[in-house]
């Protein structure tokens, strides 16, 4: 009976892979001048994105990374943009850290979050009990890919006697391409610029710049991106830290790039000048506090049958240290094979790939079925 088992489980695990080209069930004949996407997932007949269409994504709806699933052809020759805005994150992507008109530093300007790629803070300016302005210290940015920068050095304040905060270290390098074979998610924040003070006004450091979202094109036919093609994941930038009776905060680092992942069964043809921007956000360096710190760029990866593909990307920003290797790909088509096939498969909230669970209580319970009736046949042999 656990032979059986466990050799039940093992097919059911090797039965699919964590891409789909979807059920072809939603229209993506993209050609109005702004197209606003409400959902995450996209199960496209084909995709057509027209020249002078762009895509966008209301955020305050869809918090996961986006997925155009195609079972046909797809055909880009406008914008679709997962980027951040400013503090605002992309699809998939996590806010910056903030800072209060309280004082605030250390742990409590850090971007939220556990992967240990967001943004610590700035330090809060320490008047010193004098009446003399401090500077807070900038927020360091965001790690994705690469590590983030740390902040600018803080400039003293107009008088002597009080203390500087400190600037805010960049978050540490966490998700590669190699991740994508099994999960998928968006960046991350920079964090908070400290808090100045005078002893008599405390002005707040600027937030963090958000994390960019992430964006998955997946297609059983052949993918073409012509020449006003921008696929844009770019990290948020920080905010300047606000100013009062001569005391400054510091400005926030920026939040980091997301992915653009390419997968298709087919052929990938890059027609013209097809642009790609999955840059961090810009240093921060507006206000008179400690300037914030840039954050790491995105990933952009590419998988085609062939492990190659025709033409080149135009890489904007710091976008040029992307990963534009290819890689074969393994793509299950849930409208292929048996009618009793019941593969689900699906990104999860948390970002992480899973299959259905369907499939795997089906199995259980025919492998145990199956072991009874061994069993029984065992008894009544013996």
């Amino acid at each position: 009976m656990l032979i059986v088992l466990i050799a039940t489980l093992l097919l059911s695990s090797n039965a699919s892979a964590y891409l789909s080209y979807g059920d072809a069930s939603d229209d993506c004949n993209w050609t109005a001048t702004t197209v606003t996407l409400e959902k995450a997932i996209w199960n496209c007949d084909d995709l057509t994105v027209a020249n002078g269409t762009t895509v966008n994504v209301d955020t305050s709806i869809v918090t996961d990374p986006i997925q155009l699933r195609v079972q046909g052809d797809a055909d880009i020759d406008g914008i679709i943009r997962v980027s951040a805005s400013g503090t605002t994150a992309g699809p998939g992507g996590s806010d910056g850290g903030t800072c209060s008109s309280t004082p605030c530093s250390s742990t409590a300007t850090d971007a939220p979050g556990s992967t240990g790629g967001e943004g610590n803070g700035g330090g809060a300016g320490d008047h010193n009990g004098t009446f003399n302005a401090a500077f807070g210290g900038g927020g360091g940015g965001a790690g994705f890919s690469a590590n983030g920068s740390n902040a600018g050095a803080t400039p003293l304040g107009t008088n002597i006697g009080q203390t500087a905060g400190s600037p805010g270290t960049g978050g540490s390098s966490f998700f590669s391409s190699s991740d994508l074979d099994s999960s998928l998610r968006g960046g991350v924040g920079g964090g908070a610029g400290g808090s100045g003070g005078d002893g008599t006004f405390t002005p707040a450091g600027g937030a963090g710049g958000a994390g960019s979202g992430s964006l998955l094109i997946v297609a059983k036919g052949d993918i073409i991106l012509r020449t006003d093609t921008l696929l844009e994941a770019k990290g948020g930038t920080g905010s300047v830290g606000t100013s009062a009776g001569g005391a400054q905060g510091g400005d926030g680092g920026s939040g980091s790039g997301g992915v653009i992942y390419i997968v298709t069964s087919g052929n990938l043809t890059l027609s013209g000048t097809p642009e790609v921007e999955i840059s961090g956000g810009d240093q921060q360096t507006g206000g008179s506090g400690g300037p914030g710190g840039s954050a790491s760029v995105g990933i952009l990866r590419v998988d085609t049958a062939s492990g190659s593909f025709s033409g080149s990307f135009t890489l904007l920003g710091d976008s040029t240290a992307a990963n534009t290797n290819t890689a074969s790909s393994s793509i299950t088509d849930p409208l292929s094979g048996s009618s009793s096939e019941s593969l689900v498969s699906d990104i999860s909230p948390s970002c992480t790939y899973k299959e259905g669970s369907e499939r795997l209580l089906f199995m259980l319970l025919m492998s145990f079925l199956i072991s009874l009736s061994l069993f029984q046949a065992y008894k009544l042999r013996w």
